[in-house]
Protein backbone atom coordinates (compact mmCIF):
# COMPACT_ATOMS: atom_id res chain seq x y z
CA UNK A 1 0.00 0.00 0.00
CA UNK A 2 1.07 3.54 -1.18
CA UNK A 3 0.76 6.32 1.00
CA UNK A 4 1.09 9.98 0.68
CA UNK A 5 0.74 13.27 2.56
CA UNK A 6 -1.90 15.81 2.18
CA UNK A 7 -2.81 18.14 4.53
CA UNK A 8 -1.08 16.31 7.69
CA UNK A 9 -3.81 13.17 7.09
CA UNK A 10 -2.59 10.18 4.94
CA UNK A 11 -3.84 9.10 1.67
CA UNK A 12 -4.35 5.60 0.54
CA UNK A 13 -3.58 4.45 -3.20
CA UNK A 14 -7.25 4.39 -3.45
CA UNK A 15 -7.86 7.79 -2.29
CA UNK A 16 -9.10 6.88 1.23
CA UNK A 17 -7.99 9.35 3.50
CA UNK A 18 -6.63 7.93 7.21
CA UNK A 19 -6.05 10.64 9.85
CA UNK A 20 -3.32 10.33 12.09
CA UNK A 21 -3.70 9.36 15.32
CA UNK A 22 -4.40 12.23 17.96
CA UNK A 23 -4.96 10.88 21.41
CA UNK A 24 -4.05 7.71 21.52
CA UNK A 25 -8.01 6.75 21.68
CA UNK A 26 -9.28 8.26 18.79
CA UNK A 27 -11.13 5.53 17.66
CA UNK A 28 -12.93 5.20 21.11
CA UNK A 29 -13.80 8.68 20.91
CA UNK A 30 -15.44 9.09 17.66
CA UNK A 31 -17.24 5.73 18.69
CA UNK A 32 -18.48 7.29 21.75
CA UNK A 33 -20.00 9.97 20.01
CA UNK A 34 -21.44 8.13 17.19
CA UNK A 35 -23.67 6.08 19.94
CA UNK A 36 -24.97 9.61 21.28
CA UNK A 37 -25.20 10.96 17.93
CA UNK A 38 -27.51 7.63 17.16
CA UNK A 39 -29.63 7.89 20.22
CA UNK A 40 -30.29 11.82 19.56
CA UNK A 41 -30.78 10.66 15.91
CA UNK A 42 -33.35 8.12 16.47
CA UNK A 43 -35.45 9.71 18.28
CA UNK A 44 -35.33 13.36 16.77
CA UNK A 45 -34.25 13.31 13.00
CA UNK A 46 -36.73 12.39 9.71
CA UNK A 47 -33.73 10.74 8.11
CA UNK A 48 -33.39 7.51 8.67
CA UNK A 49 -30.70 6.87 6.19
CA UNK A 50 -28.61 9.20 8.24
CA UNK A 51 -28.80 7.06 11.12
CA UNK A 52 -28.25 3.90 8.98
CA UNK A 53 -25.11 5.18 7.95
CA UNK A 54 -24.26 6.41 11.77
CA UNK A 55 -24.92 2.65 12.48
CA UNK A 56 -22.51 1.11 9.71
CA UNK A 57 -19.75 3.54 10.75
CA UNK A 58 -20.04 2.17 14.47
CA UNK A 59 -20.25 -1.21 13.02
CA UNK A 60 -17.33 -0.97 11.30
CA UNK A 61 -15.02 0.68 13.98
CA UNK A 62 -15.91 -1.79 16.47
CA UNK A 63 -16.03 -4.98 15.04
CA UNK A 64 -19.94 -4.83 16.22
CA UNK A 65 -18.04 -4.65 19.87
CA UNK A 66 -19.57 -2.40 22.64
CA UNK A 67 -18.03 0.22 23.94
CA UNK A 68 -18.83 1.67 27.15
CA UNK A 69 -19.58 5.79 27.68
CA UNK A 70 -17.55 6.69 29.84
CA UNK A 71 -19.62 9.38 32.02
CA UNK A 72 -22.95 8.04 33.98
CA UNK A 73 -24.35 11.42 33.17
CA UNK A 74 -24.14 10.63 29.68
CA UNK A 75 -25.88 7.43 30.32
CA UNK A 76 -28.44 8.98 32.20
CA UNK A 77 -29.14 11.80 29.75
CA UNK A 78 -29.60 9.54 26.89
CA UNK A 79 -31.40 7.37 28.91
CA UNK A 80 -33.90 9.73 30.65
CA UNK A 81 -33.42 13.13 28.22
CA UNK A 82 -33.53 12.23 25.31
Amino acid sequence: MILTIVDNDLVTQEGQISMKEVTGRDNQIICQALQIAIAIMEKHSLSPSNTQDMKDILDQRTGGAHIELPDSKVRDFLLNQI
